[in-house]
């Protein structure tokens, strides 16, 4: 493949389905040295992950942002590829990649915090960053961001010997953020990109986590980039207020999740599927969960629902305008979502300190 353009070109977004499995199936350490002081993080994929029968795309996408434009405003978020090599073991070549290491993931950051709520002005920062970084979805929510680690990072301070074979894992949080740590200079980077897909070559069709899977990836219609937008509005509710914007469960259902359950939440938080929107799905799966009049089937009874509800962590002006926010996000039609550009001048980042 042949690439040009600067870091913010439509080149690729992200397909979320592999990544949960790979999880379990890859390795992510600190290596480096007391002499040079120089520490990078070593990633082992799964063998399945380049075996030649769907080889993912993260060597491929990560070779192309670390080529891009240094002095592009996203640039410093996004993981620095430093080198790859192949290891060949028991199951198979193993595909390592060699990063620069950052903090811990910002699903544990909000422990910091009390009742795990991170404080807006730290999330208005982090969501401007997020929008700088290249136009491609989200892969795994939360899980998937991380802030860059400080200049004092020694992941063997721990460690009474020089020999690294004697590292012992343990959690390094507050080795990562100590109590001087002023929060407001922390940045936020998107890293994981296992889940990577080119626009024109897609790894699967079922993208994101259920529960931040957009309308349009729900019903099996033809998805783009306005799904990053989506996925990107429910990440930062959920971090902020510690809180899902959707459960896809019902009482009276046994409180399992359900597709039906989580189409029934989207359309009383966003309203109705457009029909064009529908002509495009699964004829199979709309018929299952629509009618002729493209209502949800059979929904079940529920109180009316308001987003503002599910935001306890703002008052006044600052919560007004973080639903404003959100409410332009997480529109039912693709096309209706603003570019990640578009966002960056809204009301909500007025006073942010990128």
């Amino acid at each position: 493949m042949t690439f040009t353009g600067s870091v913010d070109t439509t080149l690729f977004i992200l397909a979320m389905s592999f990544i949960v499995a790979m999880r379990s199936s890859e390795n992510l350490v600190t290596v480096g040295t007391r002499q040079t002081g120089s520490y990078k993080a070593l990633k082992v994929l799964s063998a399945e992950c380049y075996d030649g029968s769907q080889d993912i795309f993260e060597l491929e996408v990560l070779e192309r942002l670390r080529d891009s434009d240094p002095k592009h405003d996203g640039y410093r978020h996004i993981p620095k590829l430093v080198d790859s090599f192949n290891h060949l073991g028991p199951n198979g070549h193993h595909l390592c990649l060699v990063l620069e290491p950052m903090g811990e993931n910002l699903s544990t950051f909000g422990t910091l915090f009390a009742k795990n709520q991170v404080p807006n002005s730290i999330m208005q920062r982090f969501g401007q960053q997020l929008l700088l970084c290249p136009r491609l979805r989200t892969p795994i929510g939360s899980h998937t961001y991380r802030y860059s680690t400080p200049e004092y990072y020694d992941p063997m301070a721990y460690d009474p010997s020089s020999d690294p074979s004697t590292i012992v894992s343990q959690p390094l949080k507050d080795f990562y953020i100590r109590k001087s740590t002023d929060l407001m200079t922390l940045d936020v980077a998107l890293c994981d990109w296992g889940s990577a897909s080119w626009i024109d070559n897609h790894l699967t069709e079922v993208i994101q986590p259920v529960l931040l899977r957009a309308p349009e990836v729900v019903i099996g219609a033809p998805w783009g980039q306005p799904v990053d937008i989506w996925n990107l509005g429910a990440v930062l509710l959920e971090v902020l207020d510690a809180v899902r914007m959707f459960d896809g469960r019902a009482k009276q259902t046994g409180g399992v999740f359900q597709t039906k359950h989580y189409l029934e939440e989207i359309v009383a938080l966003f309203g109705p599927f457009p029909p064009h929107l529908l002509a495009l799905g699964d004829p199979k799966i709309v018929a299952e969960y629509f009618d002729d009049q493209g209502s949800i089937r059979d929904p079940v009874p529920r109180p009316q629902a308001f987003l503002e509800n599910w935001i306890e962590s703002l008052t006044g002006n600052d919560k007004d305008e973080f639903v404003m926010f959100l409410r332009s996000m997480m529109k039912v039609d693709p096309g209706d979502r603003p570019t990640a550009k578009e966002l960056l001048s809204e009301a909500w980042f007025r006073r942010t300190t990128r």
